[in-house]
């Protein structure tokens, strides 16, 4: 089925949605942080709309997608211009008024995701503490950024990329999807462009604690050479197969 926007709907249309119990709440996130110098700013939040969308066509029943939430949690790339980063109590406080909005119309199944490998710890432990609490609304969230970037890695290496261990942010696996997925022109000349390869022990550690701007000047992970819009797409592909069948496990979606 496609995705019914939220933020498209007149009050009547969302209070209609009342009569249905089969809706779920799909809640992209993502950031406006730098990518280095040949991707935009928005990269994550716009990769997180393309994904909602699609995901939503996949599933057997109608999914109500909120507005994407353009920031996050960015601390780590603050070094460079540009980059907005959310206290964790207001990005936190975006995602309880939203699930609150659902619920109010009837959603009582909700995914959360992101297009921001920052935020996933974040949108996990909110997912957490609703189950803890016996919350009327069953929410999950997509945690486990390491198979998240496995799956954007394997992708890329079927398509015929070469994939470093250390790529996950601008790097092959961001930039080809960039190339696939985004608006021409969004996409800057990155010939040239090195990025942090070594992937030695502790390096995400080193990163999350000093900045990304202590591993690479230019705040590269990975190395975009070899990026094509083959690669992004057969990326672009695996993600939404990976969501969609997470939330259809998670959320005990039947099958039409």
């Amino acid at each position: 089925m496609s995705a019914v926007h939220l933020a498209h709907l007149t009050w009547p249309e969302a209070e209609a949605l009342r009569a249905r119990d089969d809706v779920v709440g799909l809640i992209p996130t993502g950031s406006l942080e730098q990518h280095g110098p040949h991707l935009p700013l928005g990269t994550d939040f716009l990769a997180a709309e393309a994904l909602a969308d699609a995901v939503a066509e996949r599933l057997p029943v109608p999914v109500v997608v909120t507005p994407v939430l353009t920031a996050g949690l960015s601390e780590h790339h603050l070094a460079f211009p540009g980059t907005v980063t959310l206290p964790e109590d207001a990005f936190r406080s975006w995602i309880y008024a939203h699930i609150a909005a659902l619920e109010r119309i009837g959603v009582r199944r909700v995914a959360v995701f992101s297009g921001h490998g920052g935020n996933f710890a974040c949108i996990g432990e909110l997912a957490a503490e609703y189950r803890a609490r016996g919350s009327a609304v069953h929410v999950v969230a997509y945690d486990d950024v390491f198979r998240f970037v496995r799956v954007m890695s394997d992708a890329a290496r079927g398509a015929g990329a070469s994939v470093s261990e250390a790529d996950g942010h601008a790097g092959v696996l961001e930039t080809s999807f960039a190339l696939a997925r985004f608006d021409p022109g969004l996409v800057r000349d990155f010939a040239g462009v090195e990025g942090y390869t070594g992937g030695e022990p502790g390096w995400e550690e080193r990163m999350m604690a000093e900045g990304i701007d202590a591993l690479t000047p230019t705040g590269v992970l990975g190395d975009p050479a070899g990026s094509s819009a083959e690669v992004g797409e057969a990326i672009f592909e695996a993600l939404v197969d990976e969501l969609a069948r997470w939330i259809v496990r998670e959320l005990d979606i039947a099958a039409s």
